[in-house]
């Protein structure tokens, strides 16, 4: 396995959490929405790590990774529509800022998330 594929595994799970750490703090939605990003991030690392490690993909087996990729897409979907409904309702940002804020948070989620995704339906069978 590559060093730089371990740095951006690592940084991407890192980046997640530091990005979360106030909404992780507070007990209320946002805590659970947070949450739920940060789970849906390193369900994404798991089957990624088995596209760089064969011998990961053969212990977790082909069934529970496409489990860990379909929940872990599915997860950072629901943060990025929750955070996106949320933005857009904010009365004090200009409908400017609200739609700079929408797609800087997509981009994130396609940055952050994005070659996790692709390695891990690579090694679940989902893309050939």
């Amino acid at each position: 396995m590559p060093f730089w594929v371990i740095l951006y595994v690592a940084g991407s799970v890192a980046v997640s959490a530091w990005s979360h750490r106030h909404d992780l703090r507070r007990r209320d939605a946002a805590t659970l929405f947070a949450g739920a990003e940060l789970l849906g991030s390193v369900c994404l690392t798991i089957p990624a790590l088995g596209y760089w490690n064969a011998g990961i993909a053969a212990w977790a087996g082909r069934a529970p990774l496409r489990i860990l990729l379909a929940s872990g897409i599915a997860l950072v979907l629901a943060y990025l529509v929750a955070s996106t409904r949320k933005t857009w309702c904010n009365p004090w940002l200009p409908r400017r800022q609200r739609r700079i804020a929408i797609a800087l948070a997509l981009a994130m989620a396609l940055l952050g998330n994005g070659l996790d995704a692709w390695w891990g339906a690579q090694v679940a069978g989902v893309l050939k």
